[in-house]
């Protein structure tokens, strides 16, 4: 029970981000319909309870049965290829399309991504990428590991920046090819 109450926990704050807090049911329609990120946070919340938190085995069985229709409408229709095994804290973002996560991937609350994105890893990989919370990845850029990897809470990576070590500076600024501390946050 608790980690359905965490997953709806997570879609409330994902929506939240969404609406700039709105609680106007016009607002969440608009944007529900508006933004295929949304659609998204709601269809990967529910896959990734019924597979990998619900310890019902029904559920687990109607999550995988359901998994094809949850491909089909992120990959196909909103452009997301996305794992559900993922973990994603809540206040997830995305805006625009083509972004891919792989598996192996931990990303902390309130994660914000811009399309044209990749977090992703070679196929021999073994370890975890771990985001912290309130990162902002720009448009473009792309988190490639080729080892286990860290990126610190309150980072923001430019532009079509490539990460492929870890970023250690808190609340840091990252740009280029391979990307670069440029500066902290004010």
């Amino acid at each position: 029970m608790n980690n359905l109450i965490k997953s709806i926990e997570e879609l409330n704050a994902d929506f939240s981000r969404y609406t700039h807090g709105s609680k106007n049911p016009l607002v969440f329609l608009v944007k529900f319909f508006h933004n295929p990120g949304m659609l998204f946070s709601f269809l990967y919340r529910i896959e990734n309870y019924l597979i990998y938190k619900s310890n019902i085995s029904i559920f687990k069985f109607i999550g995988w049965a359901l998994y094809p229709l949850y491909f089909i409408i992120t990959y196909f229709i909103c452009a997301y290829h996305i794992e559900p095994d993922a973990e994603i804290g809540g206040g997830f973002y995305m805006h625009n399309r083509d972004i891919v996560i792989t598996n192996n991937v931990i990303i902390g609350k309130n994660f914000s991504i811009m399309g044209q994105t990749t977090i992703g890893t070679g196929f021999n990989f073994s370890g975890n990428i771990y985001i912290g919370d309130n990162v902002f990845m720009g448009a473009g850029s792309k988190i490639i590991a080729s080892r286990e990897l860290h990126i610190a809470d309150g980072v923001d990576i430019g532009a079509n920046a490539v990460v492929v070590k870890d970023i250690k500076e808190k609340n840091s600024v990252y740009v280029g090819v391979p990307a670069k501390f440029i500066k902290y946050k004010s």
